[in-house]
């Protein structure tokens, strides 16, 4: 789970049509409406058929079909819901109405849907949806994932690249087809051409590239696979590696599948699709679908949003029970603020800690730097629970993150509540009442902390004034000590009977030695 900031929310339902009663016989009349449906750039041509008697979920489920039978990444929905806000946040019309969306991987995509024959467009009214203002709303979503996307994939065995293939010379046409299980959308075939003296890696390679460019809405490659090697002098056998071809259904719409089929060569005498292995699917393909907050919702891929979008949630498993996850008010902003707060708290403890004997001590107060402690001091143990707390002699604030999570998740209301208040004049909390300080102390000044110029000792008029000193001026000082470490001392070698020479020139002294 991930929470997106501002400037992205996930927003998938882009138009929400009006609401419909839905048995209620529609107003339209009977005949063939056309109307213009794009995305990223495309457009497609839709039409729907309205029958004389048809009634209004009639008419929303035929819009429905049409948009989810177009090749556009764009799906359409019937809902339906007996109040505003029921399905959620921002859903407006009541009864059944159309909504458009698209997958939260083109969430920053808008699909339009105009009218170029009747006025089917303009009668559902649709109306784009909002966008949220604010973060995420803090609370727990709960959550029951039921199956995992998958897109149907056709795998072949493991082949020796540089053997002579086993597949007959000749010319096979294989037909493809991709769409929903009531009737394919796109469809075609290739032909796949074997020439006598072809390795397996030829043949791989021609699939790979033929499969690959034929549509879209496959992709093939080679993958590692393996295979059986069997001696050719003993009765030997292992499990050797290999290169194998993949094909499979690329981007798909929910309920989308891909089927091959064919694959004879002209005399029909042999098959390459059974030959290899790809006339049975090594993966069928499924779609995601996973039940957030009682809404059932399918997804190719497994990307879901909750909240507007403002709460992205990726499926990697399946769980038959209802798994609660939680929303910490934006855990990323909040917990770096609050550690600005810390920083803060921290710098100035400091500075009036070090300058305690240049400011003035408030009234009933053991320094200006305790009494900036004191809105800490007075909540300790509320701070404490919450993975505040004070360390050392020089009492600074540190904040333990995994402590603030915790208390985030199981109290948010009293975390709030020690840092914020409750809103009485008794529990002004933590940073409100460190920030009334702080404007306090901006509007009287520095001169009503700092101590006035009598209270400290006149210096001496005779003692001459200290002089800033140069870097020469230091580093001359240390080559004089280095010199006075490095000569020797008075009375030196009397104890051995040699008398010591005035300066060392020879040997290990040195007269004059730089430091470093």
């Amino acid at each position: 789970m991930t929470l997106p900031d501002a400037s992205s929310f996930l927003q998938e339902d882009k138009f929400l049509s009006r609401g419909f009663t839905a048995s209620t016989p529609t107003s339209l009349d009977a005949g063939t409406y056309t109307m213009n449906l794009g995305f990223g750039g495309q457009t497609d041509k839709l039409s729907v058929t309205v029958a004389a008697g048809d009634s209004n979920a009639d008419v929303l489920q035929a819009v429905a079909d049409a948009v989810n039978g177009s090749t556009l990444q764009v799906d359409a929905a019937v809902r339906s819901q007996t109040s505003s806000g029921n399905l959620g946040p921002g859903v407006i019309p009541t009864g059944s109405f159309l909504a458009l969306s698209v997958n939260r991987t083109r969430a920053e995509q808008t699909p339009t849907l105009s009218d170029t024959s009747g006025h089917l467009a303009a009668a559902l009214k649709l109306s784009a949806t909002s966008t949220p203002m604010a973060p995420a709303e803090t609370g727990t979503h709960q959550l029951t994932s039921l199956s995992v996307a998958r897109p149907t994939t056709f795998r072949t065995g493991g082949y020796d690249t540089e053997a002579a293939t086993t597949i007959a010379p000749g010319t096979y046409t294989v037909a493809y087809a991709v769409g929903p299980a009531s009737g394919s959308v796109l469809s075609g075939s290739v032909d796949i051409t074997v020439s006598a003296g072809d390795t397996w890696g030829d043949v791989l390679s021609l699939m790979k590239n033929t499969f690959g460019s034929a549509s879209p809405s496959m992709v093939s490659e080679l993958v590692s696979a393996k295979r059986v090697w069997d001696s050719t002098t003993d009765e030997r056998h292992e499990v050797v590696d290999a290169t194998g071809l993949e094909i499979r259904l690329n981007d798909p719409k929910p309920g989308w599948r891909l089927t091959l089929s064919g694959g004879d060569n002209a005399g029909e005498t042999a098959n390459i699709l059974s030959a290899m292995g790809l006339n049975v699917t090594a993966q069928p393909g499924s779609d995601g679908r996973m039940v957030i907050d009682g809404l059932d919702r399918t997804r190719t891929p497994g990307a879901y949003i909750a909240d507007q979008g403002r709460v992205a949630l990726d499926q990697s498993g399946t769980f038959g029970e209802v798994v609660p996850v939680s929303v910490l008010a934006p855990l990323g902003l909040l917990s770096q603020g609050l550690s600005d707060v810390v920083t803060a708290y921290n710098d100035l403890r400091g500075l009036l800690t070090k300058n305690a004997d240049l400011l003035r001590v408030p009234l009933h107060s053991n320094g200006l730097a305790e009494d900036w402690r004191k809105p800490v001091s007075d909540r300790a143990l509320d701070l404490n629970s919450l993975g505040l707390a004070e360390s050392g002699k020089d009492k600074l604030l540190w904040l333990q993150a995994d402590g603030f999570v915790q208390a985030l998740t199981a109290n948010p209301q009293s975390v709030r509540t020690t840092l914020l208040g409750d809103g009485s004049d008794d529990n002004p909390g933590l940073l409100p009442e460190l920030a009334q300080k702080a404007q306090d102390a901006l509007s009287a000044g520095a001169d009503k902390m700092l101590l006035p110029q009598s209270a400290f000792p006149e210096r001496d008029p005779f003692l001459a004034s200290p002089t800033p000193r140069t870097e020469l001026e230091i580093e001359k000082k240390s080559q004089l000590l280095d010199l006075l470490d490095s000569a020797p001392k008075i009375g030196a070698g009397i104890t051995s009977g040699h008398a010591p020479e005035p300066f060392p020139w020879g040997g290990s002294g040195t007269l004059l030695r730089r430091k470093g």
